[in-house]
């Protein structure tokens, strides 16, 4: 069971993106999903019956590394364990394409502040 956990905690940030990207769903991300799953379906090592799942009722998963098939083809800073398919983005790059998310939101958030204030100055000075 602590392996378990243990392996769940070093790979949780590709965990969550694919738990995040199979809720917000992105055409390019479904994309490269439906490409994944053509080939986890024809491989040998994917578990249908689940016994190998790292969290039981996730399968179908795989053999390799126990992973919910439904969340790794969606998660593109992961790769197949047998090397059918790589990963499309590491995680430090992630990270930054977070970063840059994150801070283009507060700009785009600033800006409306500040054009807000813009046209309550516009409206009231043609009032006066």
């Amino acid at each position: 069971m602590k392996a378990k956990f243990k392996k769940i905690w070093k790979n949780r940030k590709q965990i969550l993106e694919g738990i995040t990207n199979s809720i917000i769903r992105d055409e390019f991300v479904e994309h490269i999903a439906e490409k994944r799953m053509a080939i986890c379906n024809i491989c040998v090592r994917k578990d249908e019956e689940g016994k190998s799942c790292v969290v039981q009722g996730t399968q179908p998963c795989c053999n390799l590394c126990g992973c919910s098939l439904h969340f790794k083809v969606r998660a593109l800073s992961t790769a197949c364990p047998d090397l059918h398919w790589n990963s499309l983005i590491s995680e430090e790059d992630e990270d930054v394409l977070d970063n840059l998310k994150e801070t283009l939101c507060m700009t785009i958030q600033i800006m409306k502040m500040i054009l807000e204030m813009l046209l309550q100055k516009k409206c009231i000075s043609e009032v006066q």
